[in-house]
C-alpha cells in the first residue's frame, strides 16, 4: 500500500509539472496566471489559484517574440508555453519547441490580438507634433524592446558596459549623442565640449559576445579621445607662506592642472591691511588639456525567469593620459556595476568604484582648495584629512517613459539624466 501512494504521489508531481501554466494579458489590462484545463474555438477556461475562470479568446492580447539562434534563424511568434529546457513558440510554420541552450536572444516586438493582427514593427509613425517627437505620443514598435527590461545598458550613467548600440541605432543624451556603426561598434561623443572647442570622440568595440538568452558574457574595449578637456580630478596640495606673524600654512585638493601659488599682498591705500591673492590662474581663469582613455569592460547577464528582465553585472576600469605642462600623467579608475530590471519599465543601477581622483560633492565644499582668508591660514602644516576614502559609490534608477524616451536620477552630478534611442 505504501508503495502505491508513492507511486500515485509521484505520478501526481509529474502531471502537475506537465501541465505549464501561462499569463494572459487581455485587452483591459487584467493579466491571468494559471493552466488551461478546457478550450474551445471561442473560449478558454484557466485553472488559477482563486479558482477557474472563462475567458474570449478575442479578449486575448498574446506578444509577439523575435527569436535568434545560434544556427543564424530568426523566429517570431507568440510563446505558448515555456519550462526550464524549452521554449514552445507558435509560428507561421506552425508550432515549434526550442531549447534554451539554442537562443542567442529573444525580444518582444509587437503584439498580436487573436484575430491575427500585428502591430506594425520596423518603421516609424510620424509624430504629430514637437511633445510626440520628444516623448512619444506615437507608437514606434521598431523599438519596444527600448521600454523593456531585456534592454542592455551600454553605460552605467558614465562608466561603459560590455554592450554596444545595435546597427544603425541613433542615440541622444543630456552630455553626449553616438551611432551604432555595427552590431558591435558604436561611436559616440560629448557635444557639450564642442562650444568650447573640445573635439572629441569615443569609439568603442565589442570584442566578444557569447552564451545564450539565459546567460550572456561580452567585452567591449574602446577609447576617448579629447582636443581641449577640462580636468574634473582631484589631488591634495599644500605649501606655506611667510608673513609678518611668521609662516603660515595653506593647504586643500586642487584639479590636478592647478598649480595654486599664494601670496601677501598688503593694500596701496591701506597699509595696514593685507588680504591673500592666488596667482596660478591663467588670464581667462581656466585651462584645457590633451586627454586620451583607455577602458574596457566585462558584463555578464542572466535573465530572469518568464522573460521578466536580466540581472546585469559590470566590471570595468580605464586610464587617462593626460598632458600637463608638457608632462604626461596617468590617472585611472576601476569599477563594479550591477543592474536590475525591476520591472518592464525601471531598472535599478549600482556602482561602486575606486578613484583617488575624485571627491565627492560634500568634499568639494569641506577640502577643495581656494582662496583663502588670512585668518584661515594655519600656524601648523596641513596634511590630508585622514577620513578620505578613495572608494564611492553611486546609485540609481532609469524609468523608460516610452519606447523612446528614458529618464533617470542618481545620487553623483550631474544627479538626473534622460536618453533618447531613435
Amino acid at each position: 500500500m505504501k508503495q502505491l501512494i508513492v507511486l500515485l504521489i509521484l505520478a501526481t508531481m509529474v502531471f502537475s509539472q506537465s501541465a505549464e501554466s501561462q499569463s494572459y494579458k487581455l485587452k483591459d489590462g487584467t493579466v491571468i496566471n494559471g493552466t488551461v484545463i478546457e478550450e474551445n474555438n471561442d473560449t478558454l477556461t484557466i485553472q488559477t489559484q482563486y479558482g477557474s475562470v472563462t475567458i474570449n479568446r478575442t479578449e486575448i492580447v498574446q506578444t509577439q517574440y523575435e527569436v535568434k539562434l545560434h544556427s543564424g534563424e530568426t523566429l517570431i511568434g507568440t510563446k505558448a508555453g515555456e519550462n526550464e529546457q524549452s521554449i514552445t513558440l507558435i509560428t507561421s510554420m506552425g508550432t515549434l519547441t526550442i531549447n534554451r541552450s539554442d537562443i542567442v536572444n529573444i525580444q518582444e516586438v509587437g503584439k498580436q490580438s487573436s484575430t491575427g493582427a500585428t502591430s506594425s514593427r520596423g518603421y516609424y509613425r510620424r509624430p504629430y507634433g514637437i511633445t510626440d517627437f520628444l516623448f512619444g505620443g506615437s507608437k514606434i514598435d521598431k523599438d519596444t524592446d527600448f521600454a523593456l527590461g531585456e534592454e542592455q545598458l551600454t553605460d552605467l550613467f558614465f562608466d561603459p558596459t560590455g554592450y554596444t548600440f545595435k546597427k544603425s541605432t541613433l542615440y541622444l543624451s543630456g552630455l553626449s549623442f553616438g551611432f551604432g556603426v555595427t552590431d558591435n561598434f558604436q561611436i559616440t561623443t560629448k557635444w557639450g565640449g564642442f562650444f568650447y572647442g573640445n573635439m572629441n570622440l569615443r569609439p568603442k568595440y565589442k570584442v566578444f559576445e557569447i552564451g545564450n538568452w539565459e546567460e550572456q558574457h561580452s567585452l567591449s574595449v574602446g577609447a576617448h579621445y579629447h582636443t581641449r578637456w577640462k580636468p574634473n580630478k582631484y589631488e591634495w596640495k599644500s605649501g606655506n607662506l611667510t608673513t609678518d606673524d611668521g609662516e603660515k600654512y595653506w593647504g586643500g585638493y586642487y584639479k590636478i592642472d592647478e598649480n595654486p601659488v599664494y601670496e601677501i599682498i598688503t593694500s596701496d591705500w591701506d597699509p595696514t591691511y593685507q588680504y591673500l591673492e592666488r596667482t596660478d590662474d591663467d588670464e581667462n581663469g581656466e585651462t584645457f588639456n590633451e586627454m586620451i582613455e583607455l577602458f574596457g569592460a566585462y558584463t555578464y547577464s542572466k535573465a530572469r525567469a518568464g522573460l521578466k528582465g536580466r540581472i546585469s553585472h559590470t566590471l570595468g576600469g580605464n586610464m587617462q593620459y593626460i598632458s600637463l605642462n608638457d608632462e604626461s600623467t596617468v590617472l585611472y579608475r576601476a569599477y563594479y556595476g550591477l543592474d536590475v530590471d525591476i520591472n518592464s519599465k525601471l531598472k535599478m543601477i549600482g556602482e561602486l568604484f575606486y578613484d583617488p581622483y575624485f571627491l565627492e560633492l560634500w568634499q568639494q565644499f569641506e577640502y577643495e582648495g581656494n582662496y583663502y582668508d588670512l585668518e584661515e591660514l594655519s600656524d601648523t602644516k596641513i596634511n590630508e584629512p585622514d577620513n578620505y576614502r578613495p572608494i564611492h559609490l553611486d546609485f540609481g534608477f532609469i524609468y523608460a517613459v516610452n519606447e523612446t524616451f528614458r529618464f533617470g536620477i542618481h545620487f553623483q552630478k550631474p544627479f538626473v539624466a534622460f536618453y533618447w534611442k531613435l
